[in-house]
């Protein structure tokens, strides 16, 4: 019986896979990292903007009841924007 033939470990066909597989890897890791930085900017965008437009609610009610209303509603709905699923790459 012949024994199988074992591909030598520096072989081109073995390179080329080896280069391959590691483009693909590397290339998801970039993707997910991508993602991951486009959804924490979104979010501190909202969260600053957020406390500017209290700051200026604040100014212009000189912290009347429109100032209350206004920063009671707005821990309610600022959690809504982190898990939102229309985010960078979510569903259209």
């Amino acid at each position: 019986m012949s024994q199988p033939e074992v591909p030598d470990q520096n072989s081109p066909m073995v390179v080329t896979f080896m280069t391959t597989e590691h483009f693909v890897v590397q290339t998801a890791r970039s993707a997910g990292i991508t993602e991951t930085v486009g959804r924490a900017a979104i979010y501190l965008a909202a969260v600053s903007s957020g406390l500017v437009a209290l700051a200026f609610t604040g100014q212009f009610s000189r912290l009347g009841a429109a100032f209350y209303i206004f920063g009671l509603r707005r821990p309610i709905a600022q959690p809504h924007v982190s898990v939102s699923p229309r985010g960078p790459g979510g569903p259209r």
